[in-house]
């Protein structure tokens, strides 16, 4: 099957819109500061199903401690494993805070008016200006395109909103890819493989 230019370039062009508008509607990172030697940015962090866990009230815990506090939270069994069911009830959960208007879909501007409370850090905390600190930041400022957006990446089709059930689906294959053991459940261990080092 051969596709014609007219088709790729339209698949290309709605790529390019939909990296737009997913990094538009919430940055991975939050950055502050201009174009002197005090700029710093820190990632903004979110569980696998999409929940901030840094940036405004919540200030700047360390991937390991906000992994913590997310994987306590979900572990409703207190057994020290995230099961299925658990993860996929978060996710249900999670995708109720962001639909916004309650229609059964996220819209990037649902997810952008969502995460604004997170792009800004309380006034008691303060950046690290410290030259490796600064280092440290810029580092991570420049891998910010790398990543997808963890709650429109579900948007598989490519239409700019994503469903309940796509959000769900996605939740599953996430569940699946961090369960590295394939037992069934998720250890701590398991989620904190997904922290980059900070």
């Amino acid at each position: 099957m051969t596709l014609s230019a007219t088709r790729i370039g339209k698949a290309v062009c709605c790529c390019l819109i939909v990296l737009l508008a997913t990094g538009a509607a919430g940055c991975s990172y939050l950055g502050w500061g201009g174009d002197n030697a005090d700029e710093w940015s820190f990632r903004m962090l979110y569980s696998p199903n999409g929940e901030p866990l840094r940036g405004g009230s919540l200030g700047r815990p360390s991937c390991e401690a906000a992994m913590t506090g997310w994987f306590a939270r979900v572990d409703a069994n207190s057994d020290g494993r995230i099961g299925r069911d658990e993860f996929l009830a978060d996710a249900r959960r999670q995708f109720a805070v962001m639909d916004i208007d309650g229609d059964g879909t996220i819209t990037p501007a649902e997810l952008d008016k969502y995460r604004a409370p997170y792009r800004t850090l309380p006034a008691a905390a303060s950046p690290d200006r410290s030259r490796a600190g600064r280092a440290r930041d810029a580092a991570t400022a420049r891998s910010a395109g790398n990543e997808a957006d963890p709650v429109m990446a579900a948007d598989t089709r490519l239409r700019f909103m994503v469903t309940r059930q796509e959000f769900l689906d996605h939740a599953d294959r996430q569940f699946a890819q961090l369960d590295s053991n394939r037992n069934g459940a998720l250890g701590r261990d398991e989620v904190l493989k997904t922290c980059p080092a900070e």
